[in-house]
């Protein structure tokens, strides 16, 4: 018998950006190092589409809106299980820490992948956070990870997380952290001829988590985990910045537990199944001080449970087609010490899905059937709702030869409205009609052959349209009462393009190149006597982006970075005195990997907003200055 000598095989996977038949950007955790994300709101500027309304400092509320959609039309999905605040219907985004996830992705429309709950399709765009995992390597089966951050404005982040590998495929790990900021940051306003300057007061942050996770995979691929998670957060809210009275004395103090499981049977067969259920109970508690209040003070106190459950049938009986079947069922309810409805619902969303695959051509529909059914204690009820959206999406391989893909798609989706638009004081309409939206894409993707200098090149370009009908809006009945009512429409045309390139000097260095541009174009089109018909939505802008430069070597990598943004405006009839001016926020970064034995460590040291620049993303809340971060990171 004679030893045939190895033989290298080089190529190059398309990437799921280039394939995929709807818009999809991901950031795994290596990526968002290399590329100096420093926080959530810093990791969210990275992907084309994305508007995030940040009220400044590391505890400020963050929210994401897609394409001018609105923050209520983001879905934000945690291990494939959604996140929901039923009261308010967005998620701050302030709660999550990249250093804890190993993936975040934005879908926009509908996933090729239709072997997914129905919730994870009910939204116009899903947010996909993976949280870290333990290492398959059978040699060690044990890891600890230990990392402390601490920079500017009295900021420090610990983290510890243990992992455990058993017999029979096993697994379980424990992790918390800690975050906490002053956040007292210098600040400069200018009115017109008036200069406002001084110190972010009443801006402290304390937030803490701890989370248990035990799992197993089977021998025949199967896959089974568990999941338990408490959160605590404490800020101080320092409000917006007013001449002449810089004092608040808001508090906001949120709890929030899940408990989750999930199962999925093997692959490789005709059927596959999977199903997962999950327990949420959130608390907060806002409080304010000031002579207007009853006794000098407000206490805000509001309760929020829900429970899910999901199952799937994914039908695959050939290479070309496959079918699934998905069905979920939430209950969710509100209560609170303020004397207003408290309000239940009942949900139950039904999806048939289906993808067909031949030569150069990928293809998918999916039809979801929703069905809400609304209750108060103590108040009229929100109106029940069924409808049915439909979606499909197309993906063409335009050369046999080329990575070169041509991809449509179409979805119908709504939002129902939250609890604040039905129920909240006075202001609430338990007559209101969901939101509906239709979006239009088309894009063209393009990757290059894998070159020796240039080992990655690849860009995406896509323009869309996006209709939202019975916008919900507050609307005035006289000088002091507000009411909520379907009366809006609006469109928003756009074009996102994004670019990664990756240069070889030499067999130990690289250049990577990343960038995103977006440019839309938001309008409310309720009536043509409207002051604000046809101006751009408040707080939009028009233009958009960020990029990124990384040289990679074996001694100190490096990285430059900046998120840019166009003017904007803080109300709809952009008023020149409501007018936000753009912005250019440059940061740095250097790190280093060592090995120590079987020890890895890894030290980081960025700077944000190294120019300086003094800007608002929402009108009164200064952003921070120039700052720092350094972060020291053990693997045993």
């Amino acid at each position: 018998m004679q030893a045939l000598a190895g033989l290298e095989v080089l190529g190059n996977a398309t990437r799921r950006e280039v394939s995929a038949t709807v818009p999809v950007y991901s950031l795994s955790s290596e990526l968002m190092e290399i590329r100096g994300v420093t926080d959530m709101a810093d990791a969210l500027h990275r992907l084309p589409g994305v508007n995030l309304r940040d009220y400044g400092g590391a505890g400020g509320l963050k929210t994401v809106s897609v394409r001018g959609l609105g923050a209520n039309h983001t879905a934000v999905l945690v291990d494939g299980l959604p996140v929901t605040d039923n009261q308010n219907g967005f998620v701050d985004m302030s709660r999550f820490a990249v250093e804890n996830l190993e993936n975040l992705s934005l879908t926009i429309g509908d996933d090729s992948d239709i072997f997914t709950s129905a919730t994870a399709a009910a939204s116009a765009a899903t947010l996909r956070l993976s949280s870290a995992t333990p290492s398959s390597n059978p040699r060690a089966p044990y890891d600890i990870r230990l990392r402390v951050r601490g920079g500017s404005f009295g900021t420090i982040s610990p983290y510890v997380r243990a992992s455990r590998r058993f017999g029979d495929g096993w697994n379980a790990a424990v992790s918390a952290d800690y975050r906490h900021a002053s956040n007292d940051y210098p600040f400069r306003i200018v009115n017109g001829s008036t200069v406002t300057e001084g110190r972010r007061l009443n801006s402290l942050m304390n937030a803490g988590r701890a989370d248990a996770t035990f799992g197993r995979t089977g021998d025949d691929g199967s896959e089974f985990s568990a999941r338990v998670q408490y959160n605590h957060d404490y800020r101080q809210l320092p409000g917006a910045v007013t001449l002449y009275n810089p004092e608040s004395n808001e508090r906001l103090l949120e709890r929030n537990f899940f408990g989750q499981a999930r199962w999925r049977s093997a692959g490789g067969g005709v059927l596959r199944w999977q199903a997962a259920a999950k327990f949420s109970f959130d608390a907060s508690r806002y409080r304010d001080r000031g002579a207007s209040y009853p006794g000098g003070e407000l206490d805000d106190r509001y309760i929020q449970r829900q429970a899910y459950a999901t199952a799937s049938m994914l039908y695959r009986p050939d290479s070309r087609w496959a079918v699934d079947v998905s069905a979920d069922y939430s209950f969710s309810n509100l209560s609170s010490n303020r004397r207003q409805p408290q309000p239940r619902r009942h949900s139950v969303l039904v999806m048939g899905a289906a993808t067909f695959r031949s030569g150069r051509v990928l293809a998918g529909a999916r039809l979801i059937g929703s069905f809400y059914s609304n209750s108060a204690r103590g108040g009229d009820a929100g109106r029940d709702v069924s409808r049915l959206s439909p979606s499909a999406n197309v993906s063409v391989r335009l050369l046999a030869d080329r990575l070169l893909f041509l991809r449509l798609s179409y979805k119908n989706i709504f939002r129902m409205p939250t609890f604040a638009d039905l129920y909240y004081g006075t202001t609430g309409s338990p007559t209101l009609r969901p939101e509906t939206t239709d979006q239009f894409n088309i894009g063209l993707t393009w990757q290059a052959g894998r070159g020796r200098r240039f080992p990655l090149v690849a860009l995406t370009a896509d323009v869309y349209c996006n209709r939202v009908k019975d916008r919900i809006v507050a609307i005035p009945k006289n000088m002091f009462i507000w009411s909520m009512v379907n009366v809006g429409r609006v469109r928003s045309l756009g074009v996102d393009f994004t670019a990664d390139i990756s240069y070889a000097i030499d067999r130990r260095q690289n250049l990577l190149f990343a960038a995103n541009y977006s440019y839309q174009r938001v309008q409310p089109r309720t009536s043509p006597s409207d002051p604000d018909y046809n101006k751009q939505v408040a707080y939009t802008p028009e233009h958009s982006g960020s990029a990124s430069l990384t040289w990679e070597n074996p001694w100190v990598c490096a990285v430059v970075h900046v998120t840019a943004v166009s003017e904007r405006y803080g109300t709809n009839s952009n008023l020149p005195m409501s007018r936000i001016g753009g912005y250019a926020d440059c940061g740095a970064g250097v790190f280093r990997n060592f090995s120590i034995g079987r020890c890895r460590l890894k030290a980081r040291l960025d700077v944000t907003n190294i120019l300086n620049t003094r800007y608002e993303v929402i009108s009164r809340y200064p952003m921070p200055g120039r700052a720092w971060m350094a972060g020291l990171t053990f693997d045993i």
